[in-house]
C-alpha cells in the first residue's frame, strides 16, 4: 500500500510539475510580450512639451532630436503591430510614418525667401551681424543658399572664403563712393 501511495504522490508530483512548466513558459512568453510593448511606449509621455503660449520657443537642435524620436517609436510600433499579426494597423501607421517624413523632407529643403524675411529672421541675423535690409547681403545668401543646395546642402572653405571676400570689396567699394561723394563737389582747397 505504501508503493501505491508513493506512486500516487509520484504522479500527482509529475503532474503538478508539468503545470508549473506550462505556467512558467506561458508567464515567460507573456513577460517577453510585455517587455516588448514597454520597449515600444518607453518615454512616450516624457517626451511630451507644456505650450506656453509661444512665449518660449523650443530649441530646433532638441525639436529636430523629439521628432526622430518620435519616427523611431512609430517604426518600433509598426514592427510589433506586424510581428502581431495587425497588418492593417501596422499599414496604416506606416502610410502615416510615409507622410511624416514627407512632410518633414518639404520643410527642410524650403526654400528660404531672403528678399522678404521674417521680422524673427532679421532679428537673429543682426545678432550675427548681418543686415538682411542690405540687397547686396541679401543678393549673396541667395548666391550662397543655391551653391549650397547644387553641393547636397554644403558649402566648402573655398566657397565662404569667395563669399567674404566678395562682402568685403562690396563694403570697400562703397566706403570709396562715399567718400567720393563727399569730396567731389569739393574744391582742392576745400579738401586739403
Amino acid at each position: 500500500e505504501e508503493t501505491n501511495e508513493t506512486s500516487d504522490d509520484y504522479s500527482q508530483l509529475r503532474r503538478r510539475s508539468r503545470e508549473a512548466t506550462k505556467t512558467l513558459r506561458k508567464l515567460r512568453e507573456e513577460h517577453a510580450t510585455q517587455k516588448s510593448r514597454d520597449h515600444v511606449w518607453t518615454g512616450l509621455f516624457d517626451r511630451g512639451e507644456v505650450y506656453k503660449g509661444g512665449v518660449e520657443k523650443a530649441d530646433p537642435g532638441q525639436q529636430e532630436a523629439v521628432v526622430k524620436q518620435q519616427l523611431e517609436d512609430m517604426e518600433r510600433l509598426v514592427k510589433v503591430y506586424e510581428a502581431n499579426g495587425k497588418a492593417e494597423e501596422a499599414s496604416r501607421l506606416q502610410e502615416n510614418l510615409d507622410k511624416s517624413r514627407e512632410a518633414i523632407h518639404k520643410v527642410k529643403n524650403k526654400e528660404i525667401d531672403f528678399a522678404n524675411p521674417q521680422p524673427e529672421m532679421v532679428e537673429s541675423a543682426k545678432n550675427f551681424g548681418i543686415d538682411l535690409k542690405d540687397p547686396r547681403v541679401v543678393q549673396m545668401l541667395k548666391e550662397m543658399s543655391k551653391e549650397q543646395a547644387k553641393n547636397g546642402g554644403k558649402l566648402d572653405q573655398e566657397a565662404i572664403d569667395k563669399y567674404t571676400q566678395q562682402a568685403e570689396d562690396g563694403m570697400v567699394a562703397d566706403a570709396r563712393a562715399h567718400v567720393n561723394g563727399i569730396l567731389e563737389p569739393m574744391s582742392m582747397n576745400e579738401v586739403s
